[in-house]
């Protein structure tokens, strides 16, 4: 039995008249550019999310660099991330101008550690009245940019706290996390993207809400980012042909917009569909690797370290409502490479998110960060491994996967 590591044609097929009639509409009108399907999803957006503001971008990166941009982060400045995360989340960072600064993750969660933030401050900076300043670049720390990783929304409580705490803004890399929710101020499910000062979506096609391309959106509460944010998104423009200030060719496609908001009504099932997934490798996982005498932990059963047992798998905690949305199935396991390896040889795909942590990175070299450092990202680089994941895997898949998995371990 073969099992992907994604399927986009199972979610495909059932939707291909629909699609179809869609992207025709918008030939029909010739809308192509900023047509009436962008505004219609953004307005979509908005209400899915509870925010006043959405902005269709280019794509997920785009949407990174504008927000910063919005927000008037640049050389100079700094801001704190997570040095386990995809590539773009710093490469934004970079791009206006500003340092990143990589704090360690939460061995739980594998989400920047609001703890590790906090210590980083008031061990590092000093503040005055004119903000929080890196005691030894000299730069001023400007905001916290969390990443909701593998679809699982960030502390955003603690960091709303420091937020307060420090007169930090935050931006939220919420790409992978469409959908994921978190308690906060007593307000329940406060969604992915609404709760810091601006969110950053993708849409790329393997993301919760994926579309047929590239894609990417903003959302805020605050009317200062988005006026800002609209007019970077068109070359700087608020006037047609007037530029006040440089800014992207970053537009949302009108045919993916138009695919984007067909889509958008059917995510709270597909997201439904992923976490009974993670509940059910959980327990298959569990039921095979125990019977096979590998042992098992959860990822809130670990060590304050991250330090996974001797020969012991880890698999996520398991789900709360819809808190973490499982946009990718992650466990840990030892000798992963060959894991890997062994799985892809018996048809079964596997993806590793992230082999090496970007403070590691040879492009910021600059920041002189070494091995050690950060040595919760370190470690889970080394044993994370993605098994196959999207809404429609199937029972069999799962199991299948369980058992080739259960089978490599037990030698």
């Amino acid at each position: 039995m073969k099992v992907p590591f994604i399927d986009l044609k199972a979610s495909y097929n059932p939707l291909h008249e629909e699609i179809m009639k869609e992207m025709n509409g918008v030939f029909e009108r010739c809308d192509f550019v900023l047509g009436g399907a962008v505004r219609d999803f953004e307005a979509a957006v908005r209400e899915y999310c509870g925010v006043k503001y959405a902005l269709g971008v280019a794509n997920g990166t785009d949407a990174l660099v504008i927000a910063l941009r919005a927000l008037n982060i640049g050389k100079g400045d700094e801001v704190i991330t997570t040095p386990f995360t995809f590539f773009a989340t710093a490469e934004s960072i970079y791009e206006v101008g500003a340092r990143p600064v990589f704090c360690d993750i939460s061995p739980e969660s594998y989400n920047l550690d609001p703890k590790g933030v906090e210590q980083f401050i008031e061990a590092y900076c000093d503040q005055n009245e004119k903000g929080i300043f890196n005691r030894a670049t000299g730069g001023r720390v400007r905001a916290i940019l969390p990443v909701h990783l593998y679809g699982l929304m960030a502390d955003m409580q603690a960091f709303r706290h420091l937020q307060e705490k420090y007169g930090l803004d935050i931006i939220e890399d919420a790409a992978q996390a469409m959908g994921a929710t978190v308690d906060i101020d007593g307000k329940e499910f406060a969604q992915a993207g609404s709760v810091g000062d601006v969110g950053c979506f993708s849409f790329y096609p393997s993301k919760n809400l994926g579309g047929s391309g590239d894609g990417g959106m903003i959302v805020t509460n605050r009317e200062d980012i988005f006026e800002k944010a609209k007019a970077l998104h068109v070359h700087g423009s608020r006037q047609r042909y007037y530029h006040s200030e440089f800014g992207y060719n970053s537009r949302l496609d009108t045919i993916q917009a138009a695919v984007l908001k067909l889509k958008l009504p059917l995510m709270p099932k597909w997201l439904e569909m992923r976490v009974a997934n993670a509940q059910l490798y959980n327990k298959v996982l569990r039921e095979k690797l125990t019977a096979a005498k590998i042992p098992v932990v959860m990822s809130a059963e670990l060590p304050e370290d991250g330090a996974r047992p001797e020969g012991a798998v880890v698999l996520p905690s398991e789900p709360r409502c819809l808190h973490h949305t499982y946009n990718s199935y992650e466990i840990r396991v030892p000798d992963r490479d060959n894991a890997s390896k062994a799985l892809n040889e018996q048809g079964v795909g596997t993806m590793i998110y992230y082999p090496l942590p970007l403070h590691l990175q040879d492009v910021f070299e600059y920041l002189k960060l070494g091995e050690g450092d950060l040595p919760v990202a370190e470690r889970i680089c080394g044993d994370i491994l993605a098994l196959p994941q999207y809404p429609e895997i199937g029972a069999d898949a799962i199991e299948h996967v369980a058992d080739c998995l259960a089978g490599y371990l037990k030698g």
